[in-house]
């Protein structure tokens, strides 16, 4: 937990990572730095890392389903709305990749109608197979690769139909972009021999699209609910 200066209480953003985990050298980098940002920006923020908390190396292979994933963030959502340190209706999210399916997969978990796990979600290029459908309402932003092959904004289609109010979700795809390219130790480029859709970063993309996610969630202050 990564609380900005003063007293509180706080805005909360969890962040949810990708299969590999936050441990990693290159990936605990990466969340080191969403983490500063929005710290700087006034927001507690609380990483729910579901490899490193079931002593995994990595989550990729379905190792651990969006389900599980879900039962995690509702886990820590509940709990943040005890704490005094916390505004507990100001409690938003930010998965990334499976992360993400867990991310949409917390709106459909049992029993999470009567109280929303989260208010906003951020869901880059999230996993969207075995996602049940929403079951309460949250304000969805997914940002998609146009070049992504291993999660689409296609594939997610079926998931955003069966949100009961339509304007709840909304969908922006980059050009160019793929895979993880929010990702800055990855190539940017697909590597010889790997399919021209794999992971890749995209500087462009990736700075316009955490533009658009921070617009989207609104600065800690800019929200009266």
């Amino acid at each position: 937990m990564q609380p900005p200066e003063g007293s509180g209480p706080f805005p909360v953003i969890m962040l949810v990572p990708g299969c590999s985990g936050m441990s990693k050298k290159e990936y605990a980098a990466h969340y080191r730095e969403v983490a500063e940002r929005l710290v700087g920006m006034g927001y507690l923020v609380v990483h729910v890392d579901y490899v490193a908390s079931r002593r995994l190396n990595d989550a990729c292979g379905s190792f651990v389903s969006p389900d599980e994933i879900a039962r995690d963030i509702v886990t820590v959502a509940a709990h943040l709305r005890s704490l005094p340190l916390v505004k507990p209706s100001r409690i938003d999210v930010i998965g990334e990749s499976l992360g993400g399916g867990g991310v949409l997969a917390a709106l459909g978990r049992p029993g999470s109608g009567a109280v929303p796990p989260f208010q906003r979600a951020v869901v880059f290029f999230p996993v969207c197979r075995a996602v049940p459908p929403p079951r309460t309402r949250a304000e969805v932003l997914m940002l998609f690769g146009a070049l992504d092959g291993m999660t689409p904004a296609e594939s997610c289609r079926q998931l955003v139909q069966q949100f009961a109010t339509p304007s709840d979700v909304q969908i922006r795809v980059y050009p160019e972009a793929h895979h993880g390219f929010t990702l800055a130790h990855l190539p940017r480029k697909p590597r010889p021999g790997e399919p021209t859709w794999a992971p890749a970063y995209d500087p462009a993309a990736a700075k316009t699209a955490w533009n658009d996610a921070l617009e989207f969630l609104g600065r800690p202050d800019s929200r009266s609910k």
